[in-house]
């Protein structure tokens, strides 16, 4: 079956392919990633898209190969690790029992 992206919800044949592109906060508690789960580390992304990504002639013509060094590669993983908060929850119960004002 040949997923279709937004095309499925509006119809209109340029958006066949085209996917809503998630925040990256949390990022590394998020895999499998990509659309259809198919990649199932950051390492792994970071290398889709510094190759070029797939090549399919639907791909978005904006996507070209990045060239990282394997040091760029390994910084941008820890990067994208680094917006992981480790006290999300806590951060939620201080949010909820804040009385706001000064």
């Amino acid at each position: 079956m040949e997923e279709r992206g937004r095309q499925e919800v509006t119809h209109e044949p340029g958006d066949a392919h085209k996917f809503k592109t998630p925040s990256l906060r949390d990022v590394a508690r998020t895999a499998p990633y990509m659309h259809d789960g198919s990649l199932g580390s950051l390492e792994e992304v970071v290398r889709y898209y510094n190759g070029g990504g797939s090549g399919d002639p639907a791909q978005d013509p904006a996507i070209r190969p990045l060239r990282l060094t394997e040091e760029e590669i390994g910084a941008l993983v820890a990067f994208l690790q680094s917006l992981t908060c480790d006290g999300l929850e806590a951060l939620i119960e201080d949010a909820r029992g804040a009385t706001g004002g000064p």
